[in-house]
Order: structure tokens, then C-alpha cells, then sequence
């Protein structure tokens, strides 16, 4: 995700409008839960983003400009494909034509993902409902919870599915409070996470492309605040994993998914069809007959297995070696983004810049020469 730093969305906007800074205002009158739209205050000329945002807005009454999450992905896109068909591109990144949520879909020679334009905003409302919640149990910790409210939410390109101002709306996450509740998990609840992770990309994902991680992220952060901080632990782990599946399949069978963060917007509204809830209900139930031989399924698991059980000296290698090849990653997706400026260059400056940095070029021959087996093991 990278972050536009020039542009804010606040909730309540005010009459002071900085020189170097784009302005919009939430406006949720005619939107779900946890999406609004976006109505422009100030768009400051002087920065090169200016015209990516002229581009991307319409006007709906006169004198009311705002600013459309479909036209900004599809711009982005466009950005993307430009740059990508430059003659001096030699293969090095492939966009795909469609997207996936609010993101737009790549691939590399060493990597892919999503890439994924979002703004700051500025929405107390959510942050002060979240705070202010009655919790029964011990999680998250109120030293977490102040923490995560003074974090940075933000807006990304997609709308609600059900809405029919889709194409203009906004949705508001808070990727960083997340990523900061998941640091706080304990060891039971992260390995919770990281195996129903792996269930649902192998087990429930060929039912619904909609049974994504962030909502085994939710589900999983449901799992510790409605239950006793404490009966987590190293022998609780396979029974939590179950607990989690079936907090899934409540979700599922009653079509309501509650965000975390925002409680009243539902995750699963409008995403399941009647058939795809019974099969992944089904699918769900017969995981839990299984019981911890679910894990089986996970081929990562049951390759570390046979190797552990053929030598345990050469799974130690692996190991440590698995380890070094994840440091060196996000080392270098951390330098590659602190080397790219936080405006729009063309294809030519990015590759100058990250061809100037020692470090990166560094960091990405050390992950060339990685062996073989970690890398398929990744």
C-alpha cells in the first residue's frame, strides 16, 4: 500500500487549507457503513498529483466536485500499463487488466502482488466508537488500544458492492491499527492465524474467492477479544484453531460478518451466494471432524513434516535458511519503498533510483542467490 502524503480526507473539514496539500471531505449520507465519498475542498495545482486527481473526479451539482474511486484505480492502472510498455521495460513487471478490490494486480520476475494507492484520512467517529467498546476480556491491552487510536487510518479505491454510488465511494480501513493488533497477538493466537490462513487459501478459497485472509484476520481478532486472554496457550492451539473455524461458520451461516474495527459494516454483505454458504459450511464441518489432522492439508506443513521426520538437521538448515530469504525480502520491499519518492515518476527515474542504491541492488542479488528449495518453500 503507498500512501498519497500530499492529500488528506477529514471527516470535518475546516477552513484552514494548506498550501502544499490536496483537501476532501467524508461525506457518508448516502453510504454503508465504513465507506463514504469523497467531496473536494482544495486541490493545490503546484503538485505533480494535481492532475491524477482532475482526471479522476466528477461533478454531480454544480460547484460539487468528487472524486471517484473507479476513475482513480483505473488511472492508476493506466499509470501502471504506461510505464510498464516503455521500450527500456524489459519484462520487468506485468500488469493485469482486471482488479481486485481496491488494488491493482502485478507480477514481477522475483515478485508479485497487489499495489494499491490510498489517503490519509482523518475520521474520529470510528476511532472513538472503537476505543469507547465494552470489553469483556484482557485483549487488545489499553496501552494497544491508545496506540492504535493515534495511528493513521486511511481511504482506498473501492466501493460498496450493494451501493449504487459504488463507483464513487471510498473505503475507510485502518491498515496500520491492524497491523498492530496482530503484533500484539501471542504466540497461540499468531500461529491461530497463520494456519487458518493456510486452511482457507487451500480448503474454503475454491468455493469463494471472498474467503481472503484479512477475513481470518478478523475472524482471529473476534476469537481473542470475546474470549479469556489466558486460555490461549502452546496446549490450546489446535482447539483454538478449531474455535476459530467455528466462529467462521457463524458468520457464514447468519450472512453477517462484522468488521472488527467497524462493527456495523458487514464483511460478507452482498459477497455469498445461498450455495456458496451451505458448501462452505459443509467444508467447515467436515474440517472439524478432522480435527488436527486439518493441518495436513497445508502443504507447507506437511513438507516441513517430511523433512523434519527424513533429517532433522537438514529442516534446521532449512529453517534458518527460510528465515534469512523472509529478512532479505522485507528488507528490500522496505528500501525499495523508502528509495521511491512519494509522487509519480516515470518508469526511467524509478529504475535510476533503485540502480543508485547500493543497498537494494545488494539486498537483490543476496536473493537471487538463494537456493532453490527456500525459495519453492516460500
Amino acid at each position: 500500500m503507498d500512501v498519497l502524503m500530499d492529500t488528506v480526507c477529514k471527516e470535518h473539514s475546516n477552513l484552514v487549507i494548506y498550501e502544499k496539500e490536496h483537501q476532501f471531505k467524508l461525506v457518508f449520507d448516502h453510504s454503508r457503513p465504513g465507506y463514504s465519498v469523497l467531496r473536494t475542498v482544495h486541490i493545490c495545482n503546484s503538485l505533480a498529483t494535481a492532475a491524477l486527481f482532475y482526471d479522476s473526479m466528477l461533478e454531480l451539482c454544480p460547484d460539487s466536485l468528487y472524486l471517484s474511486s473507479d476513475f482513480f484505480k483505473n488511472e492508476m492502472k493506466k499509470l501502471c500499463i504506461e510505464t510498464n510498455n516503455l521500450p527500456e521495460n524489459q519484462g520487468f513487471m506485468n500488469v493485469k487488466n482486471e482488479t481486485q478490490g481496491p488494488s491493482v494486480v502485478w507480477n514481477s520476475i522475483a515478485f508479485s502482488g497487489d499495489f494499491v494507492v490510498a489517503l490519509k484520512c482523518e475520521c474520529p467517529t470510528y476511532v472513538k466508537a472503537w476505543v469507547c467498546r465494552r470489553r469483556k476480556y484482557q485483549w487488545p491491552s489499553i496501552t494497544v488500544i491508545r496506540e492504535v487510536s493515534c495511528l493513521d487510518s486511511h481511504v482506498v479505491p473501492v466501493g460498496n458492492t450493494t451501493s449504487n454510488f459504488q463507483f464513487l465511494e471510498w473505503r475507510i480501513c485502518y491498515t496500520k491499527g491492524e497491523i498492530r493488533l496482530v503484533h500484539s497477538l501471542n504466540d497461540c493466537l499468531t500461529k491461530v492465524f497463520t494456519l487458518l490462513k493456510q486452511i482457507a487459501k487451500v480448503t474454503l478459497k475454491p468455493l469463494s474467492k471472498d474467503m481472503s485472509s484479512y477475513l481470518m484476520k478478523n475472524v482471529v481478532f473476534w476469537l481473542a477479544e470475546l474470549n479469556d486472554y489466558n486460555y490461549f496457550t502452546q496446549y490450546a492451539l489446535i482447539v483454538s484453531l478449531k474455535k476459530a473455524l467455528a466462529y467462521l461458520k457463524h458468520f457464514v451461516v447468519t450472512n453477517n460478518f462484522p468488521n472488527y474495527m467497524i462493527p456495523q459494516r458487514n464483511l460478507l454483505e452482498g459477497r455469498l451466494t445461498h450455495s456458496q454458504r451451505i458448501k462452505i459450511c459443509m467444508r467447515i464441518d467436515s474440517l472439524l471432524k478432522e480435527g488436527p489432522y486439518m493441518v495436513l492439508k497445508i502443504a507447507k506443513v506437511r513438507n516441513a513434516i517430511s523433512i523434519c521426520c527424513r533429517s532433522p538437521t537438514e529442516f534446521s538448515r532449512v529453517s534458518r535458511k527460510l528465515h534469512e530469504t523472509q529478512i532479505l525480502i522485507y528488507l528490500l520491499q522496505y528500501f525499495v519503498q523508502k528509495s521511491i519518492p512519494q509522487i509519480p515518476c516515470t518508469y526511467e527515474e524509478m529504475v535510476r533510483i533503485l540502480q543508485s542504491n547500493r543497498i537494494v541492488n545488494r539486498l537483490y542479488l543476496c536473493l537471487l542467490a538463494a537456493e532453490d528449495i527456500i525459495l519453492d518453500f516460500l
